[in-house]
């Protein structure tokens, strides 16, 4: 068997999968005797040792048999893996040999369905009845959720851990707006319940000690942290719904990220590109989504997540981290001042002035948040001032931290203007006079005619500051803060 003419005709780029994604092609694919053959009987197919060559197969297969162009049904299709999984249900639980063939053929079927399920991209693409045949008529996933939750008992390696947490991560990621389940189903909701109970087994695993490498130890992470991006951005699931019937499903999810998120280390995890990316993706979805959660916290987690925000702001040659770090801080500084104003205005509703009360006592009680808070500033204002191309996106945050610190923001600013002071006393006092006409026509709200009102100042601070500023002397300033915090 020759790898390279597996790779060229059933690859990711191979010849199979290229003839499958053309109009003509795969209607001509879709009436070929050979190719109904490989959909009756796919799994007597020798496929070789590489995972990407069966997930490519597989992926090819799915978009022949989603878009209906051949003769196969997708019962008829589906019948050998349902076989597999009853083989590997009966006997990943003996301790005889049959377990550890059970195990491989786990993984190997995780590959084939991942491969499956990737080849459905639009809502009418079958989704809808894939997830019925995988959730309702097999009770596979729930039986998935238990093969994670007993992966100690069960000896299962983590290559085989990591093969089910690639297939839900492919699962639930809802790319092309694919997952649209019908008004009067609850699919949807049963999707996010039973992905959020895999995840929380899946991060008792990952703190249970079996992972000695640090490699492996963030490969796991990155895997809970996709599966956890696509259960809580995908979009399918009301999360209103938890709420309503005090279910705390939703808590402890939220709460289990938090905990293996605190537990990383940036500074490590930078090692790691793709999993910090995903941090901070995951934090701006969650903070966009539940700014109450986080804002409910005790002190010390809340002073985490600030702490969280302010490192990915330090990391400024990463441009998608300082995205969803503006992002984050936006809509929670936002949600804050929104609620305060409703406040004043008696229109608050009780949960709502529960929640506006804690965030006052996060403010006034935590020394920690508030040298948080001004740090996250002078990063931000840093970042407009030398950074041009992400000025309009870190203007949006710098405007609700104005508000929050109110009378505290000249002693922020003065961290910049001494900065300058010790170099030039006339650059300081020049730069003094920029930072008070910074909110000028600047009313204490965030409608949008507003937050344009502050941006057009920032961008006129940017350009009279940048010619003149000591950038040495300014971040000596920063890195002194940062270490007297």
């Amino acid at each position: 068997r020759d790898p390279a003419i597996f790779s060229f005709t059933l690859g990711p780029t191979g010849l199979f999968w290229t003839l499958s994604t053309k109009f003509s092609s795969s209607k001509l694919m879709g009436k070929n005797k050979l190719v109904s053959q490989i959909l009756h009987k796919h799994t007597d197919i020798d496929l070789g040792e590489d995972p990407r060559t069966r997930v490519s197969f597989y992926s090819t297969l799915g978009r022949l048999l989603f878009a209906n162009k051949t003769d196969v049904s997708f019962s008829e299709f589906v019948l050998p893996p349902t076989l597999q999984l009853q083989q590997v249900n009966t006997h990943v639980n003996s301790n005889n040999s049959d377990a550890e063939t059970a195990r491989r053929l786990l993984s190997q079927v995780m590959l084939d369905l991942r491969g499956l399920v990737a080849a459905i991209y639009s809502a009418q693409g079958g989704y809808v009845r894939y997830f019925e045949w995988f959730y309702t008529e097999t009770g596979t996933y729930e039986w998935l959720v238990k093969v994670i939750e007993q992966a100690g008992p069960l000896q299962l390696d983590s290559e085989t851990v990591w093969s089910v947490m690639k297939y839900v991560a492919e699962l639930v990621h809802n790319h092309h707006t694919r997952i649209v389940f019908p008004v009067t189903s609850a699919n949807g909701l049963i999707l996010f319940r039973t992905t959020a109970n895999l995840l929380m087994a899946y991060s008792k695993w990952i703190s249970s000690g079996v992972l000695t490498e640090t490699d492996d130890f963030y490969k796991s992470v990155k895997y809970f942290l996709q599966c956890a991006n696509g259960a809580i951005g995908g979009g399918y699931a009301n999360f209103g719904i938890f709420e309503v019937y005090n279910d705390p499903l939703l808590d402890h999810l939220l709460k289990c990220v938090c905990t293996l998120l605190f537990n990383l280390d940036i500074n490590v995890a930078r090692m790691y590109p793709k999993v910090l990316e995903l941090v901070f993706a995951l934090f701006s979805k969650m903070l966009r989504s539940f700014p109450d959660f986080f804002i409910s916290l005790d002190h010390s987690w809340f002073d985490q997540v600030w702490s969280i925000l302010l490192r990915g702001l330090q990391l400024k040659t990463k441009r998608v981290v300082i995205e969803h770090c503006c992002l984050s801080i936006d809509k929670l500084l936002s949600y804050h001042i929104n609620h305060r104003k409703l406040a004043a205005e008696n229109r608050i509703r009780p949960k709502s002035a529960q929640i506006l009360q804690r965030m006052w006592s996060h403010l006034k009680e935590s020394q920690p948040l508030k040298k948080l808070i001004r740090q996250c500033l002078l990063q931000l204002l840093d970042l407009s001032i030398n950074f041009e191309s992400v000025l309009w996106m870190v203007s949006k945050p710098i405007l609700p931290l104005v508000f929050i610190l109110g009378d505290d923001i000249m002693s922020v600013l003065n961290v910049l203007v001494q900065s300058q002071m010790q170099v030039d006393q006339q650059k300081g006092e020049h730069l003094s006079t920029l930072c008070q006409n910074l909110m000028s026509s600047v009313e204490p709200d965030l409608t949008p005619t507003n937050r344009q009102s502050f941006s057009a100042n920032l961008s006129l601070f940017r350009a009279e500051v940048k010619s003149f500023l000591d950038v040495n002397a300014f971040y000596k300033a920063l890195v002194q803060l940062d270490q007297s915090s």
